[in-house]
């Protein structure tokens, strides 16, 4: 897709900031069904999907993500690229410790 053909009011500039991995030990079943408000349950609400059936039953246990690498990402105004990018460096830092 080309800019010309981009609506202006839906770029915005993101930055992926990498941190550590899924470990099935920490990530399991019984934590998820703990939690009075899952982060997925709210996500749903957004995404425009026509066959709901594509989401369920992708992730049925914490082997299955075992490893794999988890990001925060960070999202910002137009035009605030530079400070997304100060930001994510700020972010990243504390992110390690």
């Amino acid at each position: 897709m080309s800019p010309e053909d981009a609506d202006d009011e839906e770029q915005y500039p993101a930055v992926v900031v990498p941190y550590l991995k899924a470990d099935k030990n920490v990530d399991t079943a019984d934590l998820a069904a703990e939690d009075s408000v899952h982060p997925c349950e709210l996500s749903w609400k957004w995404i425009r999907v026509l066959d709901m059936s594509l989401l369920t039953g992708v992730i049925d246990s914490p082997e299955q993500v075992d490893g794999m690498p988890l990001h925060v990402q960070i999202v910002a105004r137009r035009y605030m690229d530079e400070e997304l990018l100060q930001a994510s460096g700020m972010i990243d830092r504390c992110l390690k410790g």
